[in-house]
């Protein structure tokens, strides 16, 4: 790796280009090629994974404001009016009906408690991205745990260890929380379940790893990725890592897995800790070095990378959406452009001040 090979930004932005849909305009889909029949018919996360992408390299592909207009409209077209009648959504949540039919559609096994959990995330995932372009949503989240005492138990309910899952569930409230606060512009300061929710985090730092968890200690991946989604909550929240110097310890241990989800997560962890402290610095930018070399091994010759080293990603929450071919996708490019970003700015790389880090 040179100080000027980073990755290839345009090649990005006109793979990007290809994959938006050109029947639905300003939504995006999976992959190019091998797409299954469910990954032609979801469009509500694709299209946030591709709006973040070309915010990150908006400085190779800007959009001009009617476009940008477009994105903002296709993802606030899947927030509804009203609440799901078997509960699985509220009023104010952002539902992909191709994904919701899926679910109702494998019978009770697939749905209730998942479904939601489901429909949470990509709740989640819409508001944070409109966010990241400067329009929250208005429409109140119905539904939402938000008195102190609820929203700890909310959290707190959620199995820790695993927590991978458990960090994802409670990150997904607060941010969807934190982002009807914002909305709401409110002059009163933070709402009460702003501390109570940050105190609950604190009573699950553990001080030996820096990771989040109850019970014995998870294997690597689940420490990471849980810290990662942890890590999400406490930005959200404006709060501190606990540990910073014993996380970045534990990132710095392992990194054998070469999946879209596990790459991204244990940088983010290792960015978000590095601005906190300087422990290990020259381990960091080391390791920051491999993941860039890691990360060329998922290039694929569309321009995209693809979730897999050798494939692309084949289910999204559980819904088959591609044949898993050798071609680049929606998802990991998204990855893994933000896990390149972030190491941009470990490696104090030339392109970092052109590059935009996201907000989960």
């Amino acid at each position: 790796m040179t100080r000027d090979t980073l990755f290839s930004p345009d090649a990005i932005v006109e793979f990007l280009r290809q994959l938006e849909d050109p029947v639905l305009p300003a939504a995006f889909r999976p992959v190019l090629h091998g797409a299954s029949v469910h990954g032609a018919a979801l469009r509500l996360g694709f299209t946030c994974l591709g709006v973040k992408s070309i915010y990150m390299l908006e400085s190779w592909g800007r959009p001009d404001a009617a476009q940008t207009r477009r994105y903002l409209d296709r993802i606030l077209g899947y927030q509804v009016v009203e609440p799901s009648p078997d509960g699985h959504w509220g009023r104010g949540a952002f539902v992909d009906p191709a994904l919701a039919g899926y679910y109702q559609g494998q019978g009770a096994s697939q749905s209730g408690a998942w479904l939601r959990a489901v429909m949470l995330a990509e709740s989640k995932q819409a508001a944070a991205t409109l966010t990241e372009l400067g329009e929250p949503p208005t429409r109140p989240f119905d539904g939402l745990p938000h008195a102190p005492g609820d929203v700890v138990q909310f959290i707190e309910a959620q199995n820790w260890s695993k927590p991978w899952s458990a960090g994802g569930q409670a990150s997904a409230l607060v941010t969807l929380l934190c982002i009807q606060d914002i909305s709401s512009s409110s002059d009163d300061g933070p709402e009460p379940w702003v501390g109570a929710a940050a105190q609950a985090y604190s009573r699950l730092a553990d001080p030996e790893t820096g990771a989040y968890f109850r019970g014995p200690r998870p294997p690597h991946g689940e420490l990471v990725n849980g810290a990662m989604k942890v890590l999400t909550a406490l930005d959200w929240l404006g709060d501190l890592i606990h540990y910073p110097d014993r996380l970045i310890d534990t990132c710095l241990l392992d990194m054998t897995a070469d999946e879209g989800c596990h790459i991204v997560d244990v940088v983010y962890v290792l960015f978000r800790c590095a601005a906190q402290t300087s422990h290990r610095r020259r381990d960091i930018q080391a390791f920051c070095g491999d993941v860039v070399r890691l990360v060329n091994r998922h290039r694929q010759a569309d321009g995209g990378y693809s979730y897999w080293v050798d494939r692309s990603q084949t289910s999204y929450y559980g819904v088959p959406i591609s044949d898993g071919l050798p071609v680049g996708d929606i998802h990991g490019t998204t990855l893994l452009v933000w896990a390149l970003t972030m190491c941009a700015s470990l490696l104090d790389h030339p392109m970092a001040d052109r590059l935009k880090v996201i907000k989960p």
